[in-house]
C-alpha cells in the first residue's frame, strides 16, 4: 500500500507540473524613465496579461536617487491593491481582483510614483526569492515564472542634474533707497538660495535676506552692480552670475567722487555721462567739482543744468545755450566760462554766478532771432590781459554785482 502511494503522488505532481508548464505568467516590465524634474511616475507594464487574477510584486531602487511615494493601478486594470513602502528601497505591492481579467497588448498595470532624494540612476530592479514575485490565473493557480529575467524586466529611473539658477529684477535701474525685487526664476527644484553683489553698498529689506528665495534691495550707492544668485538643492549647485545687471542711481546726478572730469562715468551717480537728452544736477556739495575741457553746448553734452546751492561748474571754452535747452541756479552757485557765451535756450540766473575766466578775450553772443536777453544776477570778469566784448545792440542786464578783475 505505500508503495502505491508513493507512485500515485508522484504521477499526480508529474501531472500538476505539465499542467502548470503550459500556464505561464506574464512578461512584467519595469519602465525607464528620465526627468529633470523632482518626482517622477514610472509605469510597470506587462504582456500576455490573460486570465490573471491576483499577483505579488517586488522591486528594489537605491533611496540615495530616489524615494518611492505611492503606487496606483494601471487605468485599464482595475481590482484591489495593497502596497508596502515602509522601508527605503523596497516597494511590495499586492493586487487581487475577481473575476480574472484579460488585458490586450502592454498595457500598464501599475504606476509607481517616486520623489527625487539626488540627481543620479536607480535601477529598478526586480526581487524573486520564490514567493516575492508571482502571479495566479483565476482558478488560483501560481503561474510559471521562470527563469525570472525572461518574466521580469528590470527598468531604471533617472534624475538628471538639471538645475538651472536664474532671476530678475524688478527694476535694473533704480535710484539709490529705492526697494528692487529680485524674483527667483530658477528650474530643477532648488531648495536653497544664496544672494551676493560685488559692492557692500546694499541693504536687504522687507524681512529679507542674503538666503531669500526672492529678496528685497535697496542700494545706498550708485553705480553698477554685478549680482550672483547660487542655487542649490540636495546634491546640485549652480551659479547665475548677471555682470553690471543694476545700474543705480539718479541720471545726470553729479557725484564727483573720482575727480573733476565731466567725461569720467564714475563721477555720475548712475556712472553714465550725460547725453544730449539727460537733465544734470550739480549738488550743493560733491568731493570734486565737475570741470569739462572744450566747448560745452546745452542741448549737446546735456539737455539741462541745475545747479544747487553753492555748486560750482567750470568750462575751458565756448558754452552755448542750444534753443530749447535751459541753465538755471537754485541758489548761489558759480558756472565759470574760458570762452564764449551764447544763448539761445532759457537762463535762469536765481541767485548765481557766471565768471568769465582765462587768459583769451571773450564775447557774450545772442544766439536767437530776435536776440536773447541775458538776465545775469552776478557777472565776474576775472580775464587776465584780456577782455570780455558785448556786442553792439546786445542787451544785458546785471541783477546782483558786476566784479571787473583786471
Amino acid at each position: 500500500m505505500k508503495r502505491s502511494y508513493i507512485v500515485l503522488l508522484i504521477l499526480f505532481t508529474v501531472l500538476f507540473l505539465q499542467k502548470a508548464a503550459s500556464c505561464t505568467a506574464p512578461v512584467t516590465t519595469a519602465g525607464t524613465v528620465v526627468t529633470s524634474g523632482t518626482t517622477a511616475v514610472v509605469p510597470v507594464t506587462a504582456t500576455d496579461f490573460t486570465d490573471i487574477g491576483s499577483c505579488g510584486l517586488e522591486i528594489h531602487y537605491d533611496p540615495a536617487v530616489a524615494l518611492a511615494t505611492s503606487v496606483t493601478i494601471g487605468p485599464t486594470l482595475g481590482g484591489s491593491i495593497n502596497t508596502n513602502l515602509t522601508v527605503p528601497g523596497v516597494i511590495i505591492i499586492g493586487w487581487y481582483t475577481y473575476p480574472a481579467v484579460t488585458l490586450p497588448g502592454n498595457p500598464v498595470i501599475f504606476n509607481i510614483s517616486f520623489s527625487k532624494a539626488a540627481s543620479g540612476t536607480t535601477a529598478l530592479t526586480w526581487f524573486d526569492n520564490g514567493y516575492s514575485c508571482y502571479y495566479s490565473d483565476g482558478g488560483y493557480n501560481i503561474l510559471i515564472d521562470v527563469p525570472q529575467s525572461s518574466y521580469y524586466i528590470n527598468g531604471s529611473l533617472t534624475f538628471s542634474g538639471s538645475l538651472v539658477a536664474n532671476f530678475s529684477a524688478s527694476n535694473t535701474t533704480p535710484l539709490n533707497f529705492s526697494t528692487v525685487q529680485f524674483t527667483d526664476l530658477s528650474t530643477g527644484g532648488p531648495t536653497g538660495w544664496t544672494w551676493s553683489f560685488n559692492r557692500p553698498s546694499v541693504t536687504y529689506v522687507g524681512g529679507t535676506n542674503a538666503n531669500s528665495q526672492n529678496p528685497q534691495v535697496q542700494f545706498t550707492e550708485g553705480g553698477l552692480y554685478t549680482v550672483t544668485l547660487v542655487a542649490t538643492n540636495t546634491g546640485n549647485t549652480d551659479t547665475e552670475i548677471k555682470v553690471d545687471y543694476i545700474r543705480a542711481g539718479t541720471p545726470g546726478k553729479w557725484a564727483g567722487v573720482t575727480s573733476t572730469d565731466w567725461m569720467t562715468g564714475t563721477n555720475w551717480e548712475d556712472w553714465l555721462v550725460p547725453v544730449s537728452a539727460t537733465n544734470v544736477e550739480i549738488p550743493a556739495a560733491a568731493p570734486y567739482w565737475p570741470l569739462f575741457t572744450g566747448d560745452f553746448a546745452l542741448g549737446t553734452q546735456c539737455k539741462t543744468i541745475n545747479m544747487k546751492g553753492a555748486s560750482l561748474f567750470t568750462v575751458t571754452g565756448n558754452f552755448t545755450i542750444d534753443p530749447g535747452s535751459t541753465l538755471s541756479f537754485s541758489n548761489n552757485g558759480t558756472v565759470k566760462v574760458g570762452g564764449n557765451w551764447t544763448n539761445a535756450g532759457t537762463f535762469t540766473a536765481g541767485s548765481g554766478t557766471v565768471d568769465f575766466t582765462g587768459t583769451s578775450p571773450a564775447s557774450i553772443f545772442s544766439g536767437g532771432s530776435p536776440a536773447v536777453i541775458n538776465y545775469f544776477y552776478n557777472l565776474n570778469i576775472t580775464k587776465f590781459n584780456a577782455g570780455l566784448t558785448i556786442p553792439s545792440g546786445l542787451t544785458i542786464y546785471v541783477n546782483g554785482d558786476l566784479l571787473i578783475n583786471p
